[in-house]
């Protein structure tokens, strides 16, 4: 919670075995605050979601309980997002843990947030490095190439 600090909130719940017993230990929701449009479309090669398009399409659809304050959540129902992700780092504007707008299922972290996180030893993590301007993600040619190299000719990385 220190490492981003106003960006989610933990809310202690008591978890319990398919038998109604709890499970030892201490147990907590993590409920994030941002909700950040921060996908790089330019550089992703798809047009930005038009959210008066969506909205509009998604209440034709609309059979389930949510109320238009959690509209937000189907969002992610009706993008086109997909392939390479590429975020734009001027929107995230210095946050370490957001959920990306038309992207809503996802949970986005920076670099600095991700190796708190192992440092801390949190279990269940699955992580994918998302590309920017700065550094882009590699090409399928590019992968390939590396992939076909010999070990030993390979640069090496600092783990």
């Amino acid at each position: 919670e220190s490492d981003a600090a106003g960006e989610c909130e933990f809310r202690p719940f008591t978890l319990q075995w398919e038998d109604g017993t709890a499970v030892p230990g201490e147990w907590h929701l993590c409920n994030l605050l941002k909700r950040i449009d921060c996908f790089d479309y330019d550089a992703m090669g798809v047009q930005r979601p038009d959210p008066e398009t969506v909205e509009k399409s998604l209440e034709q659809k609309r059979t389930d309980p949510m109320s238009a304050d959690e509209y937000w959540l189907r969002e992610g129902y009706v993008n086109q997002i997909r392939g390479r992700q590429y975020v734009d780092l001027a929107a995230i504007d210095g946050a370490h843990i957001w959920r990306p707008r038309w992207h809503p299922a996802s949970i986005f972290v920076t670099d600095d947030l991700l190796a708190a996180l192992k440092r801390a030893k949190i279990r269940g993590l699955q992580a994918e490095r998302l590309g920017t301007r700065e550094e882009p993600l590699p090409t399928l040619e590019e992968i390939r190439a590396k992939s076909a190299r010999p070990k030993s000719e390979q640069p090496k990385t600092e783990a």
